[in-house]
């Protein structure tokens, strides 16, 4: 799928008539005559193995050719993961689409991040081919690390972008400071291990958000 990145925050797509791809809703900003659009019915959105849990998805696909740009509406900055044969974490907030299949994307429990953070934050749990891509944003650009096997980095959950699945080894409470400019809710630090491919922001937007809710 041929793609080009405009000022690094919108995403133009071109499409294939045999491509498919799955997109989070309301990012969706110009289309050309033959690509449709599709929001996926209760029954078919994705599912997590809670109960009652969905996220929707719109589905882009076309008859002939055609081309799409999105707009994600959080972060400055579209990254591209692919190249991999692997399985991804990462909290809906950052997602923007895939090519790989519907059924390769499922909501996951994760219980140990984000839980002083909003409701509305799911995690996605996606499944890529090394054919296949995923498109992020992030807030301020992104680093991108590979931990070699049992090699360990430690960072605040507010920078996690997304990371390859069960390379969690421990999460560490932070505790909670206060100051006369920010009144700070506790995060927590999370230790990731090898083998693992992690991305992770420049900067927090729930602390940017912490201060303008003080001005």
């Amino acid at each position: 799928m041929k793609y080009k990145s405009e000022n690094n925050s919108v995403i133009t797509l071109a499409i294939e008539k045999s491509d498919s791809l799955f997109c989070k809703k309301n990012i969706i900003r110009t289309k050309s005559e033959h690509i449709s659009i599709s929001s996926l019915t209760t029954d078919s959105m994705i599912k997590s193995i809670s109960k009652g849990k969905t996220f929707p998805l719109n589905k882009i696909s076309t008859e002939k050719q055609g081309v799409v740009s999105l707009s994600p509406p959080i972060g400055t900055q579209i990254h591209e993961i692919s190249g991999f044969n692997d399985t991804f974490i990462i909290p809906s907030l950052y997602f923007i689409a895939t090519n790989t299949d519907k059924d390769n994307i499922s909501l996951t429990k994760n219980k140990q991040l984000f839980s002083n953070k909003p409701s509305n934050i799911k995690f996605l749990r996606v499944k890529l081919d090394e054919d296949e891509t995923m498109f992020v944003s992030s807030y301020y650009g992104v680093s991108k690390y590979e931990l070699d096997d049992n090699e360990k980095i430690t960072v605040h959950e507010d920078f996690i972008v997304s990371y390859t699945k069960d390379s969690i080894n421990n999460v560490i409470n932070e505790k909670s400071f206060k100051s006369s400019f920010i009144n700070a809710k506790p995060g927590r630090f999370v230790e990731f291990i090898g083998p693992c491919n992690l991305y992770i922001q420049n900067k927090s937007i729930f602390a940017e958000n912490e201060i303008l809710n003080q001005l």
